[in-house]
């Protein structure tokens, strides 16, 4: 059974009260010769104005002393069902709830927040957004269909169709499990919607990402400032994952050797009690070194200074000369930067330069970061094999490795060729 969300002494009242000529809480007042109520329900957050009239009628009660008492009763009747429905959660309020409950539970060993909460709203949208003022015990696997079907509709990938309906069982687990908000049947009846299965249904399936095209990721560094071309050049050389990059600071680096060992303070897999140490060569440590030159709790990457090189260099190419208006328009506010890149914020940087490179390089292939790391699994892979790939990529077992690894048709040739 679903729990009582609080009691409301204003409902309270309504319930207990029987006298008809009990004036219920709010106004009501004349307006063109019609009883009209204004005031807030229980459960509401909002005051509202309602005509006054009975069930099944058209217009409001006549307002006139005779229909005072029964215009009492039905504004108090108003109250009664307000309270009965105040008292159920709803599908809106179990996710608000969940959120809280998310935010509070997904962080990390620092006490960050992770992406997982930020997730998991954005799941649950289309969930409120349709089903939001039902009881949170009456959602079934029907509704869970008609979420999905929206989901296809929307062309969204089957994958990302089946981490939605992920949350939106984790949730109901929560709720039945660890808060007795909901019953066990309806967990179970959300549980039971089986995953879409790729070419099994009409949803969208996702390109397979691959390595980035190395001749595209050399034209687009060429349309970088310094600063992002060492973070692109970085990735390429030693398969950070993008947030790991953007974490980087000098303390976290042991410079004590022949290589460098960066770890970061928190990873992907930290929660696993996986370490994380990305090792960097004599290479990668000609790229970094100049990026170290400042106090060890600082970024190495910067929004801020990327932008600032950009500006050099978009003055440094201008064909006017910069007007006094334009000067004094520079002066007047000056523009704050957070102290690090975010996964987002560095895709978006890389994009920008993109966009330039497409106008002079033909043949142009996209690529996002998350594909450098791809091309340095499949290069590792090739001149040391497997097992080492997966070391420097920091996965936990080769199977993971394994979606990262491009199909080797070289030795599948060399295979056929011996064998005939």
């Amino acid at each position: 059974m679903a729990k009582n969300s609080g009691s409301n002494p204003v409902a309270k009242k309504a319930a207990k009260n029987t006298k008809k000529n009990t004036p219920p809480p709010g106004c009501i007042y004349d307006k063109r010769g019609r009883f009209y109520w204004k005031g807030r329900l229980p459960g509401s957050k909002k005051f509202c104005c309602l005509a006054v009239k009975a069930d099944g009628t058209k217009f409001a009660l006549r307002a006139d002393e005779s229909n005072k008492a029964a215009a009492y009763e039905i504004v108090w009747r108003w109250f009664r069902k307000a309270e009965a429905n105040a008292s159920v959660l709803s599908v809106a309020d179990l996710v608000a709830v969940y959120l809280e409950h998310a935010r509070v539970y997904y962080r990390r060993k620092d006490g960050t927040l992770t992406s997982e909460s930020t997730n998991i709203e954005v799941g649950t949208r289309l969930l409120v957004s349709k089903f939001g003022t039902m009881p949170a015990d009456d959602l079934t696997k029907k509704h869970v269909h008609e979420l999905r079907d929206i989901w296809i509709s929307e062309g969204k990938a089957y994958t990302t169709i089946n981490k939605y309906m992920g949350f939106i069982k984790r949730m109901y687990h929560w709720a039945s499990d660890e808060q007795d908000y909901v019953s066990e049947s309806t967990f179970h009846s959300v549980d039971v919607v089986r995953n879409l299965v790729m070419w099994r249904t009409e949803a969208r399936v996702p390109d397979p990402v691959g390595p980035a095209d190395p001749r595209s990721v050399d034209a687009a560094m060429e349309h970088m400032p310094v600063t992002l071309w060492r973070m692109v050049a970085l990735h390429r050389l030693a398969g950070f994952r993008s947030t790991e990059l953007c974490i980087l600071r000098p303390k976290h680096i042991d410079r004590g050797g022949d290589v460098w060992v960066y770890e970061p303070e928190w990873s992907k897999e930290e929660h696993k009690r996986i370490p994380r140490k990305i090792h960097l060569g004599p290479i990668a440590q000609e790229i970094l070194a100049p990026m170290l030159n400042r106090p060890e709790g600082e970024f190495c990457f910067q929004p801020e200074a990327v932008q600032c090189e950009r500006w050099k260099l978009q003055r440094l190419h201008r064909q006017t000369p910069v007007q006094p208006s334009q000067v004094a328009r520079g002066q007047k506010k000056a523009r704050k930067f957070e102290p690090r890149f975010d996964k987002a914020t560095y895709y978006q940087a890389v994009e920008y330069a993109q966009n330039r490179a497409k106008k002079s390089c033909e043949g142009f292939v996209e690529w996002s970061p998350h594909q450098l790391r791809h091309s340095f699994i499949n290069g590792a892979r090739s001149l040391f094999g497997a097992e080492k790939a997966r070391a420097a990529g920091g996965h936990a077992s080769l199977d993971a490795t394994e979606i990262y690894l491009e199909r080797d048709m070289a030795a599948a040739a060399d295979v056929a060729k011996q064998i005939g």
